[in-house]
């Protein structure tokens, strides 16, 4: 069964590897833009992200920020 996004692609990481990568792009516990980059690359089944990374790609168009 093939999954689809609205907004970025499945990840290839295990559980771990996924949330060792993902801590990493945090800021003192706070999301930075390289963290949103990470969910959009690594998306899986059932995480509920779409809504966030939509509202995050429209807010970085309007302040010209590549995502």
């Amino acid at each position: 069964m093939e999954n689809t996004f609205a907004i970025g692609t499945q990840t290839q990481l295990s559980n771990e590897m996924w949330r060792a990568e993902f801590l990493a792009t945090l800021d003192e516990g706070d999301l930075t833009h390289e963290s949103f980059m990470f969910i959009k690359s690594n998306r899986y089944a059932g995480d509920s992200e779409d809504e966030v990374l939509e509202g995050y790609s429209q807010w970085c168009k309007e302040q010209g920020y590549e995502f």
